[in-house]
């Protein structure tokens, strides 16, 4: 699983990470509806690794946790329940 080192020392796993030059975006995917909670902890992640860009996958979202993905810059994508198996091995560098 694709980790980042955070300014805390503390190591972050995330589904995908994704580098482009020396910027990066970071993916992570849920099996259940996302909720305020699981936008505040991508978000603080985000922070800690110093990532702008984010993008969660999930198969639903509540209408409070949506809101906040968009002030905090994190994309909601809505996948199917199929979809959510979860391929925690690709970290891709983009030249």
């Amino acid at each position: 699983m694709p980790t980042l080192v955070g300014k805390s020392g503390i190591v972050h796993e995330f589904t995908e990470i994704i580098r482009v030059g020396e910027d990066a975006k970071v993916i992570d995917q849920l099996e259940y509806e996302a909720d305020v909670n699981d936008i505040l902890r991508l978000y603080l992640k985000m922070l800690d690794v110093g990532i702008k860009e984010a993008e969660l996958k999930v198969p639903g979202i509540t209408e409070q946790a949506s809101k906040l993905a968009t002030m905090y810059n994190i994309k909601v994508t809505i996948v199917s329940r199929a979809s959510t198996t979860l391929t925690r091995s690709r970290d891709q560098t983009i030249h």
